[in-house]
């Protein structure tokens, strides 16, 4: 999923000019913000954080989300620090917790939101991001495919 920062109303782009609410023009090399969401996968996070970091055009920021694991997760997403912005839930508040505390730290133009068990392929993740909303948008938020690395345990 992928939210913008801000609210937008409908406009006639048209008749749009320099008076025209920046995001509701279309966005020119928007910072992406990607938020991924982690709940006692250890086996997946490193890959997710990964092919979030290895992005392009490269994303503004990766903010991970852990929501009190007790697998290990912590470790692994700790060892990213510095190349990513981290938040230690306290307690598990459920994927609906996690993307609204990561949503609350992000800074990017537009956010998107990935599980930690879902990998974008290296290049179209943030160009799909940049290119959804390359044009006027009426709207809050659109959705964008993403890949999963294994369904009911099998690789795929």
């Amino acid at each position: 999923m992928i939210a913008h920062r801000a609210q937008t109303q409908k406009t006639d782009f048209k008749a749009a000019s320099a008076n025209t609410p920046p995001l509701a023009r279309p966005l020119m090399n928007p910072k992406i913000s990607i938020v991924i969401t982690n709940y006692n996968y250890a086996r997946f996070v490193a890959r997710a954080i990964d092919s979030a970091l290895m992005q392009s055009p490269p994303v503004h920021e990766v903010i991970v989300v852990d929501d009190a694991s007790t697998d290990g997760s912590r470790e692994i997403i700790e060892a990213y620090r510095g190349r990513v912005k981290i938040v230690f839930q306290p307690q598990n508040g459920g994927q609906g917790a996690g993307f609204n505390a990561g949503y609350a730290e992000a800074t990017g133009d537009l956010v998107g939101f990935l599980d930690a068990d879902l990998y974008g392929p290296s290049a179209p993740l943030a160009f799909g991001l940049q290119n959804t909303f390359a044009v006027p948008v009426s709207s809050e938020a659109s959705v964008k495919k993403i890949q999963p690395i294994e369904k009911h345990g099998v690789r795929i």
